[in-house]
């Protein structure tokens, strides 16, 4: 199957359609050549929707502003701008001489600043790719950075919270602080927000550095704050996170997590948490509940942002933030053929006849694969189970379920007898199904199932020209000749 790298309206990816073994239920990650990152699409165990960049540690992930790209730090001294539309990689900075620990995008989107441990902040014209200033402090290294446009803030080694002058890099003030390692900052509403080892927050009023309060915020360390509008996020070691009214300092929500959460993003009315066991976690922030989780790497960097979480560990994986179950069929393909609309709009504004007839003549192929790509970011990597076999009327029913958790929706299809019979007869209790789709309707490619002797084995159940009853495709409802 054809590898796309479109990701048009929302991340979308295309599923590996090649047979394989259950005990391998993921595509094999092919390793990258660090001069050439690229992106691979996978539909894996841990759920992740697309891998992208060599191995490394990614210890730092900023979004920009218009969220077409996001920028990404690593151990291998890299900061490298993504696309998210084609998951190509425009950029890269190069300068640091040692490990990248914080980014961050300007209001404007024009500027990039990076943090390293070869005691430097730099800033980085996008557009150029050329690095514009050095801010630094002879013997401080600066561990976290945020700017809101005029002003850059960073906070080092050395208990002090500076801020300069973005326009001009001189130093405006400094803000000096108890002794204690600071982990996090935020900006929110002219104040500067600072997370520390010492279990307190504090906030800054940002113009005259002077201090409007300071509280316990945990019973452990804090680890990471977020902020957004007049709430702060905060995370712990006390293996919760805690949602603050800013403006009162009072506690709104405590979220117990299963273990200690050292990266937090927030994203509208949900929450992601990168653990300290590579464990990525999503929460519904309105009633404290897990959306759902993803097994990891260790974790160094999380970003939340519309339908998609950005994990940044071993190498950077997407995931889809979105619950299945609230998700059917009819569903995703509304929202696949809305992505197709959209395509076939912004060809035809371009007022290019050839490309949009190219496009209309390949309109039923063009569909199928964003319907593929739609249907794995909603319901993963989807497996047949608990199947049962009718042989009176030859048809059999089953249970997609998702790798994600208490993700099932009931499926009915039709199988060709000696193949169902087969089936029927094998001694397993764990039958596993993949499928693709092909000539417009969702197809069952092949089984694995396990034997009397917990061997797996494959059988092919049913040929690409039938179909699954329940799934097949209705006609695009969009006349192209308009």
């Amino acid at each position: 199957m054809k590898t796309s790298l479109l990701l048009a309206l929302t991340l979308l990816f295309l599923g590996c359609a090649s047979k394989q073994k259950v005990e391998t239920p993921i595509a094999e990650v092919v390793e990258t050549a660090k001069s050439e990152p690229k992106l691979i699409w996978t539909s894996g165990a841990d759920s992740a929707i697309a891998v992208l960049g060599a191995p490394s540690q990614y210890s730092a992930i900023a979004l920009a502003p218009d969220r077409a790209s996001f920028v990404s730090g690593d151990w291998d001294k890299r900061v490298l701008l993504w696309e998210f539309e084609s998951g190509a990689l425009l950029k890269e900075f190069a300068g640091h001489t040692d490990k990248i620990v914080a980014a961050a995008f300007s209001a404007d989107g024009k500027t990039l600043f990076s943090a390293s441990l070869d005691k430097t902040i730099r800033a980085w014209d996008i557009a150029s790719g050329k690095q514009i200033r050095t801010f630094f402090v002879r013997g401080v290294t600066f561990n976290v950075i945020a700017t809101d446009g005029a002003r850059l803030i960073g906070a080092g080694d050395d208990s002090v919270i500076r801020v300069w002058n973005v326009k001009n890099g001189k130093l405006i003030r400094q803000i000096k602080d108890r002794r204690v390692f600071i982990s996090s900052i935020a900006i929110a509403k002219n104040k500067i927000i600072r997370g520390g080892y010492d279990k307190l927050i504090k906030i800054y009023d940002i113009k005259s550095g002077k201090l409007l309060r300071s509280f316990k915020g945990h019973n452990e360390p804090i680890y990471a704050i977020a902020a957004q509008n007049e709430t702060l996020y905060s995370s712990g070691g006390d293996k919760t996170i805690r949602v603050w009214n800013i403006a009162k300092a009072k506690l709104l929500k405590t979220i117990k997590t299963p273990e200690t959460a050292i990266a937090i993003s927030v994203d509208k009315d949900r929450l992601a948490s990168g653990g300290e066991n590579g464990a990525a976690r999503l929460f519904d922030i309105a009633s404290g509940k897990e959306i759902r989780s993803f097994t990891q790497a260790p974790i160094g960097s999380i970003a939340l942002f519309n339908n998609y979480a950005l994990v940044g560990s071993e190498n950077l994986r997407f995931f889809s933030a979105i619950d299945p179950n609230k998700i059917g069929f009819d569903e995703i393909l509304k929202k696949a053929d809305q992505t197709l609309i959209k395509e076939y709009e912004a060809i035809a504004a371009e007022g290019d006849a050839a490309n949009l007839e190219s496009f209309v003549q390949n309109i039923d192929e063009r569909r199928l694969s964003i319907l593929q790509k739609t249907l794995a970011i909603y319901w993963g990597d989807p497996r047949l189970s608990e199947l049962t076999y009718n042989e009176e009327n030859q048809t059999a029913i089953g249970f997609i379920k998702s790798l994600r958790d208490g993700f099932s929706r009931k499926i009915a299809f039709t199988i060709a007898p000696d193949e169902a019979l087969e089936l029927f007869f094998n001694p397993t209790n764990e039958p596993y199904l993949t499928f693709t789709l092909k000539e417009g309707a969702l197809l069952l490619e092949n089984i694995a199932i396990k034997d009397a002797w917990g061997e797996y084995i494959k059988a092919d159940l049913i040929d690409e020209n039938q179909t699954i009853l329940s799934f097949s495709v209705p006609p695009l409802d969009f006349n192209l000749t308009n």
